[in-house]
């Protein structure tokens, strides 16, 4: 069988760059690591992009797309950048750059350098806008789990912890999509500390190995003072990003009441901010990646962004 088509043009051609090298840090031994990114967007052709061999695309001077930075979950025990790309491409799909950025785990590093590395990224994209097609004025962070909480934590805009990396440019974003990310530490280490005590502690055997023992570090004698220093929910001020919050009602390692607080806390402040409660939802099943709570994301995102 023969036949012609005219399919027209009305999807957009995605193209991934992959392995971009955003920060230059060390481990918890010294040792040197390359934290990368990867960015996608639609960029053109990218096959005819690969012959020209072009490393990032060029001709994107005129482009100004707003963007959205994903931080993967994972307890902050280290996750690949791009495990849920195919679960966000349609965010690239309808007009964003969407950046997948590696942070340091929990055993390259403690708090504060996830904080470090996420901010990072914000300023190397904002220092590369021209080179991606980025509107630096519209840049979002989202996360899932360990990273809405580190997304949430970009977005509060303390304007603390920035490296020399990209220092010129502002680690600020304007908004922020937090995924059942744990905003408040305090509650869950002194939740952990307590089950310690009494011998009730599940999955570990002690403080330290719990998710967020394993990422603060350093002596439990101050940990409660740094968990309120690097929880979100307890640095909340006017400069706080605007916050779309989506959190399953079924999530039994983050209670959702977690983000109820935090909505709550948001909105006294006078941030806007948006609560998604659903049902039926665990930590991280499916119903945070289906159409409809897509279509949510990409509202929200074209109002605030």
């Amino acid at each position: 069988m023969k036949y012609t088509i005219d399919p027209g043009r009305n999807e957009k051609v995605i193209t991934v760059i992959d392995n971009i090298v955003y920060s230059h840090v060390t481990d918890t031994k010294g040792n040197p690591l390359d934290l990368k990114m990867s960015v996608t967007a639609s960029f053109g052709n990218s096959e005819m992009m690969a012959l020209r061999d072009r490393k990032v695309p060029e001709g994107m001077e005129g482009s100004k797309l707003p963007c959205v930075i994903w931080f993967n979950g994972g307890g902050w025990r280290g996750a690949d950048k791009n495990m849920q790309l195919a679960d966000l491409m349609y965010i690239a799909r309808n007009g964003y750059v969407l950046a997948c950025a590696y942070y340091r785990s929990s055993a390259q590093g403690h708090f504060p350098g996830q904080l470090i590395d996420a901010l990072t990224a914000v300023r190397f994209l904002k220092a590369n806008a021209v080179k991606f097609g980025i509107d630096p004025e519209r840049i979002a962070v989202m996360g899932r789990s360990a990273g809405g909480q580190l997304a949430s934590l970009v977005g509060t805009n303390m304007g603390r912890y920035v490296s020399d990396e990209y220092s010129d440019y502002s680690s600020d974003v304007k908004a922020v999509i937090d995924m059942f990310g744990p905003v408040d530490l305090v509650s869950m280490a002194e939740e952990h500390l307590e089950q310690e005590r009494l011998g009730t502690l599940q999955r570990w055997s002690r403080f330290e190995e719990t998710h967020e023992g394993a990422v603060l570090g350093g002596d439990r004698s101050d940990v409660l003072e740094r968990a309120a220093e690097f929880s979100p929910y307890r640095n909340i001020t006017e400069r706080c990003a605007d916050h779309l919050i989506l959190h399953g009602l079924e999530d039994n390692l983050v209670p959702y009441q977690m983000s109820e607080k935090y909505y709550d806390a948001l909105t006294e402040k006078g941030i806007p901010a948006d609560l998604v409660l659903i049902e039926h939802a665990g930590h991280g099943t499916p119903e945070f990646f289906q159409k409809e709570t897509g279509d949510i994301i990409l509202g929200w995102l074209k109002e605030h962004l």
